[in-house]
């Protein structure tokens, strides 16, 4: 498993998280078989502990079945309140 990270995190106000993942996942039983994750999430304070969330994710699997696709991505919006 190969994996990279990035994470940023703004304390002051406005706060702000930042967080980047990229995963490679080589089979262990299907020789040349591999599969990638990608991840960017997002979170912006807008108002005192309300904030913005924006998630975005990607999936890739270099083998196609005929049961799934080889590849999924999608993103989320979404809003939340810490107390």
């Amino acid at each position: 498993m190969i994996t990279a990270d990035y994470n940023f995190f703004q304390y002051s106000t406005p706060k702000a998280d930042v967080k980047v993942a990229l995963d490679l996942y080589p089979s262990l039983t299907d020789w040349g078989r591999y599969r990638t994750e990608f991840d960017i999430k997002f979170r912006r304070e807008m108002i005192t502990d309300f904030f913005l969330d924006i998630d975005f994710y990607y999936s890739f699997d270099n083998r196609e079945s005929e049961e799934a696709a080889n590849e999924d991505y999608g993103t989320i919006l979404g809003l939340s309140w810490t107390f």
